[in-house]
């Protein structure tokens, strides 16, 4: 495997996955059901820092379709069993309303993306109405967010991961507050990508300030 750089969703740490920690094992069902075989993988990650050490488990059931066994676009659906929500679990000083929210939306994710969707986009407007105090709705107070009130490495990430989708993001996060349009996972995905990008920028951010002014000197 190639190692690759992981965010520990335990202890928010950023480290590097190699062989050494990561596990993952695949089995093939072509039994029991129409259409073609399923390859059935369970990833293992451990956390590298020596302070945590856990581990994240999830399952992902793919299409099998000859050479792209596998890949991204045959996903049929996925799992995250640990952490428990599925969630980030690194979220300190979130008001508990918005981040109820975002755990609901992660964990309804695979049985009813609109409703997860709805989830997600009532986070972005709740934390732009909260945090940012822009009360406007949610597909003009994102762009205001984007061009002048967030860090501009942040921004201009965000804005490359518009352009990378063609811009499906942006489309569904100026549906506002609606169920009317029907939406993939991996589309979710994104929406909640970009929330759990915000909550890090904002209130995560802001929390671990606070800590850091309010702990004694070190003797």
């Amino acid at each position: 495997m190639n190692p690759f750089k992981w965010h520990c969703p335990y202890c928010n740490c950023f480290g590097v996955v190699t062989e050494t920690n990561f596990y993952q094992t695949q089995t093939t069902l072509d039994k029991g059901q129409d259409g073609p075989p399923r390859i059935i993988t369970m990833e293992f990650v451990i956390c590298p820092n020596p302070e945590c050490r856990r581990f994240t488990f999830k399952v992902t059931m793919y299409l099998s379709k000859g050479r792209n066994e596998g890949e991204p676009e045959n996903r049929e659906f996925q799992w995250t069993l640990l952490p428990l929500s599925g969630c980030e679990q690194y979220f300190e000083g979130v008001p508990a309303l918005i981040l109820a929210d975002y755990q609901e939306a992660v964990r309804i994710l695979t049985l009813s993306p609109r409703s997860a969707a709805l989830l997600a986009r009532k986070c972005l407007q709740n934390i732009l109405a909260d945090f940012f105090k822009i009360a406007k709705p949610l597909g003009k107070a994102f762009p205001i967010v984007l061009k002048s009130r967030l860090d501009p490495v942040i921004a201009a990430g965000i804005t490359a991961r518009f352009q990378k989708e063609g811009r499906r993001l942006e489309e569904f996060i100026k549906q506002g507050l609606s169920l009317a349009s029907a939406v993939k996972p991996e589309e979710v995905r994104e929406l909640i990508w970009l929330v759990e990008i915000l909550l890090r920028e904002t209130y995560v951010s802001k929390y671990e300030k606070l800590k850091q002014v309010q702990e004694p000197p070190q003797s």
